[in-house]
C-alpha cells in the first residue's frame, strides 16, 4: 500500500479538531528515522502557527530522549494523532524507551515510510 493510500493530506485551515485538545490532551507520536532505523515517542506539547505565510507546527524533543538522536541526523519527522481508543499505545510509547524495547512490536504498530519529495 502506498502512503498516499493510507494518509490524507489535510490543510491546517480545514482541521475540525481543536489544536489545543489534539496537542495538550490527546497526545501524539513523533517518529523520526528511516525504514531500517527509527524511533517513535509520545508527546503532548507543541504549537500550530503561521510563519512567513506558511502553516507550521513546532514540537520539542529533549536531548536526553532516544528520538533526539534521530532528529539530529534526519531532516523530516512525522506526527501522528490517534483517537482515545489508542491511549494505552500512546502511554506505552511515552513510558518506555526505544533504546530498551521495540515499541512498534509491543504496540502492534505498522510503520510506513514516506518517500522524500
Amino acid at each position: 500500500m502506498k502512503p498516499a493510500e493510507i494518509f490524507n493530506s489535510i490543510s491546517p485551515d480545514k482541521l475540525k479538531q481543536n489544536p489545543f485538545q489534539l496537542i495538550g490532551n490527546d497526545w501524539f507520536l513523533i517518529t523520526v528515522g528511516n525504514r531500517e532505523h527509527y524511533n517513535t515517542m509520545t508527546a503532548g506539547w507543541g504549537s500550530f502557527c503561521v510563519l512567513w505565510n506558511k502553516a507550521a507546527l513546532t514540537t520539542f524533543i529533549r536531548p536526553s530522549r532516544y528520538t533526539f538522536e534521530f532528529a539530529e541526523v534526519n531532516l523530516f519527522f512525522t506526527l501522528c494523532f490517534f483517537g482515545e481508543e489508542h491511549r494505552k499505545t500512546l502511554s506505552y510509547c511515552g513510558t518506555y524507551s526505544g533504546r530498551h524495547v521495540d515499541k512498534v512490536t509491543e504496540c502492534n504498530l505498522s510503520p510506513v515510510e514516506i518517500p522524500d519529495e
